[in-house]
């Protein structure tokens, strides 16, 4: 089919139910890392694609959080929050599931804020609403910036399986 162009539009791709299940799988694992990251810590989109088992797919984190709601506030793997004695039957209660199967409570804030650019920079414009929130965020937990930067070598969150 030709567009008014004159080139030929690719038609729509159709995607397979193996690839939807993959990329739940990659949602999944992405949003299991970034909850794992403590407080008053940062991690880079490479590092949580690396501990994520997807190297090379920073721009993929970056798209997972970007499409995460406002209103999400905790990420919990549903498996965790089924078999854990400690969370109350209340709490599984109001839990509600995502297409990855990932459980979403209301309790506390999803780390997404912890996730920055490799540069120690936040990857939001400046000034813009989400700018302003994920560095508010970031020092209401202490974390300085010099000028827009955060230094890595101090406040990067560092694992036992730590990226090359």
């Amino acid at each position: 089919m030709k567009s008014k162009c004159g080139f030929r539009s690719k038609a729509p791709q159709q995607r397979s139910a193996e690839h939807e299940k993959r990329m739940r799988d990659d949602t999944r694992a992405i949003l299991r890392r970034v909850a794992e990251i403590p407080c008053g810590c940062i991690a880079t989109y490479s590092q949580i694609a690396w501990l994520a088992g997807l190297p090379g797919r920073a721009r993929l984190v970056g798209r997972v959080l970007a499409s995460l709601p406002a209103q999400i506030i905790e990420v919990f793997p549903a498996e965790t929050l089924a078999a854990s004695p400690s969370a109350s039957a209340a709490v599984r209660g109001r839990a509600q599931f995502n297409a990855a199967g990932i459980v979403f409570k209301d309790l506390q804030a999803c780390p997404w804020h912890r996730v920055i650019n490799a540069k120690g920079k936040l990857s939001l414009p400046i000034n813009s609403a989400a700018y302003l929130e994920q560095r508010r965020r970031l020092c209401e937990e202490r974390v300085l910036f010099r000028k827009e930067r955060i230094d890595l070598r101090r406040y990067q969150w560092r694992t036992l399986n730590e990226s090359p």
